[in-house]
């Protein structure tokens, strides 16, 4: 293995199994010694990736925005922004629809009618009748252009749709909304990204997949991924464990060597206009549309959708029944109360002003729950991205929008309601309980620490057992913890005096306050940045008369009247040089928050026999394949995939999760081995169970007697 002080450019070793690694030591050790050395490997080997994982790709702009404490900010600011419209936007749609809302939101089997699209309305999705479906995901105004390279940015590969769909059109249109997939998700694919053009109407969206079904889309590469990147070596990092660790960080750079090479770079760029270009095929489909319309074969026959909701399986027909549906509407409002708060929606907009209002609808929520609850589950989907039935919490709008099950609803229609009083006193009931259990909990985590209320988050009191002794119990129990774990975070989340906790604190897109690392570096980082950003000017300004200012690049050379001016005009029309500059700065901050990443996306290793090994499981110090994050790079890449199987499961699992979940298991009732080196297996069933024949080769034996002729006489 390489020295962990060797430069970026001398290529790392291939990793050695075991077997290959005893075969280069000498034999006068023990195998315990074998055993301790090659733990030592593995671990330095995973140290070694990390390192030059960090350095290869701190330049790329989905690891900045991934790991940089002030884009994590910024992006939880538009989390806070877009929770803030889509309330206000449900509340219209609410208030337009009136008790009608109750029958489009409901989440019963047969609520929506899957009904095959028809010659005057082919691009028809029935689904989107539904309170639950967000209005900007129309499913014909939505085109994917699958496996983007990941040099591209979100600016560059916005500037290259918009030309690519425009040059033929002399007429302004409104540019698309772009969203672009979480890169670290596909680390198996080169980090290659799926990005999602959200149009206004289905017309320029059917135009724009007809101009961007076989084109090549051309977008600049950033200057700092043209040049070897900037030395990230042992030193680097004890000088950002000692920057992040000193609380009277001033404003000096954090890393003086890299602000030396990169004032060296910039200094080498003035006069050498960036030429380099990266272009790749794109294959826009309307993937969306085909899979939420229904199919008709050659007999006209429908079929259903592959992306439909979905009937929650687990739950069995306890979900129908009233207690059922009053615990999981006061779950469902206690957990948009606290995204709310979390997200800082007006208080106009939020779930509680539809609920305790004045109107006829708000009337007919409190007397029905089963209506309340639906109703939640739509505002939950459509402001937080949280799917109630199933627990699943998007991770942005891109993971809402790909979900093969739109959403889950119940196996059975609900039960008749009880009158009013007796509905609003089981909502008051259950949520005295739900009230109850998170003031426990709450205490226990600050008497006895966190680990006192994980391991109290199993616990369940005893009425609640025996209410729920069916074989669905268990299922029922379990979302009831996730459910009530979710409501902490949130409250936790917008508690603004709460301590930053020793997590990364990374978050999905998801998240609407940065925790952990991110936010107790955001503040130094800033006045880093800010005192980067005063160089970077200083160094690209040449001084004129009567204060005017003009740009320093050679290729450039453009007036200004201020430094005003001239600060606007280097931020926009020199960006990427910026941003390569600001990155040397920024690189002890992002190394803090990396490294303490539990889930670093680092790319699959292979040994010479072509096994794969996990990465984290080497930092680890694991034998074992441990439980990571969903990968999800095999959705809709365009190809065609076996979906038979979907229609009868109600997970997310994807089919590398589904097929490759660890050895087999043995079938029921089948003995087990002896030996404990060989896995079980369907074999060992049919194995023979009489005994096998034992010679002992040790005794020699005669040969065998010659066979004689019989005579014929």
């Amino acid at each position: 293995m390489d020295s962990p002080g060797a430069p970026s450019s001398s290529r790392l070793s291939p990793f050695k199994t075991y077997r290959e690694f005893v075969a280069d030591q000498r034999d006068d050790a023990d195998p315990q010694a074998f055993a301790r050395r090659y733990g030592e490997y593995r671990g330095g080997f995973a140290r070694e990736l990390v390192r030059r994982f960090f350095e290869r790709n701190a330049d790329f702009a989905w690891f900045r925005d991934r790991y940089d404490p002030s884009r994590v900010e910024e992006r939880c600011e538009k989390q806070r922004a877009r929770a803030a419209g889509a309330a206000k936007r449900f509340r219209e749609d609410v208030d337009k629809a009136g008790e009608d809302a109750v029958k489009q939101a409901s989440l019963d089997p047969n609520a929506i009618e899957t009904v095959a699209p028809t010659d005057e309305d082919e691009d028809k999705v029935p689904l989107e009748a539904s309170l639950h479906a967000v209005p900007d995901h129309a499913a014909a105004n939505c085109v994917l252009l699958p496996g983007a390279p990941p040099v591209c940015g979100e600016a560059a590969l916005r500037d290259a749709v918009k030309r690519a769909v425009e040059k033929d059109d002399d007429e302004k249109k409104v540019p698309p909304r772009l969203l672009i997939d979480d890169a670290a998700a596909r680390r198996k694919d080169g980090f290659e990204v799926d990005c999602w053009l959200l149009f206004a109407d289905k017309d320029q969206a059917r135009d724009a997949c007809k101009l961007l079904q076989d084109a090549r889309l051309d977008v600049p590469v950033p200057p700092a991924l043209t040049d070897a990147p900037l030395p990230w070596d042992e030193a680097s990092i004890r000088n950002a464990r000692n920057v992040t660790d000193d609380d009277d960080l001033g404003e000096d750079h954090p890393d003086p060597i890299a602000r030396d090479t990169a004032e060296e770079r910039v200094k080498r760029g003035l006069d050498r206009e960036p030429t380099d270009r990266d272009n790749f095929r794109c294959r826009a489909r309307r993937a969306l549309l085909a899979a939420s319309t229904p199919a008709v074969d050659d007999l006209g026959r429908s079929k259903p959708p592959r992306r439909a909701p979905r009937p929650w399986t687990r739950g069995g027909a306890a979900l129908a029944t009233r207690p059922r549906l009053a615990r999981d509407a006061a779950q469902a409002q206690a957990l948009a109360e606290a995204l709310d708060a979390a997200a800082d929606v007006p208080e106009e907009d939020r779930f509680a002003r539809v609920v305790e209002g004045d109107g006829e609808l708000a009337e007919l929520l409190r007397g029905d729950n089963a209506a309340r609850l639906d109703v939640c589950a739509a505002y939950l989907r459509r402001v937080h991205l949280h799917l109630y039935y199933g627990g699943a919490r998007c991770r942005d709008e891109v993971d809402l929008l790909t979900r093969d099950a739109a959403w889950l609803t119940r196996p059975d229609a609900a039960d008749e309601p009880l009158n009013a009083a007796e509905e609003l006193a089981l909502f008051e009931k259950e949520s005295t309980k739900l009230r109850d259990r998170l003031s426990e909990t709450r205490k226990r985590r600050r008497s006895d620490g966190d680990e006192a209320a994980d391991e109290a988050k199993d616990e369940e009191p005893k009425e609640e057992k025996e209410e729920e002794e069916e074989d669905w119990g268990a299922s029922l129990r379990a979302e009831d913890e996730k459910t009530i774990r979710l409501i902490q975070q949130a409250t936790r989340e917008a508690d603004a005096t709460a301590e930053p906790d020793a997590s990364a604190g990374v978050g999905p897109g998801r998240c609407y306050h940065p925790r952990g690392r991110c936010a107790k570096l955001f503040p130094r980082e800033g006045r880093c940045l800010a005192a980067a950003r005063a160089r970077f000017d200083g160094l690209h300004k040449l001084e004129e008369d009567n204060g005017r200012a003009r740009c320093a690049f050679e290729w450039c050379r453009k007036l200004f009247k201020s430094d005003e001016y001239l600060k606007k005009h280097l931020a926009n029309r020199h960006g990427d040089h910026l941003e390569a500059y600001l990155t040397s700065a920024r690189r002890p901050f992002m190394w803090a928050v990396y490294d303490a990443d539990a889930h670093k996306p680092l790319p699959p290793l292979r040994t010479a026999n072509g096994d794969e090994v996990e990465p984290l499981d080497l930092l680890r110090g694991g034998d074992f394949q441990a439980p990571r994050k969903r990968d999800r790079r095999d959705r809709d890449r365009g190809r065609d995939r076996d979906r038979r199987d979907r229609g009868r499961r109600d997970d997310f699992r994807s089919p590398r999760e589904r097929y490759a979940a660890g050895p087999p298991r043995p079938p029921p009732g089948a003995e087990r081995s002896s030996d404990t080196r060989k896995p079980p297996s369907y074999d060992d069933v049919d194995a023979p169970k009489r005994p096998v024949l034992d010679l002992d080769y040790g005794v020699l034996l005669p040969p065998p007697a010659k066979k004689k002729k019989k005579s014929a006489g």
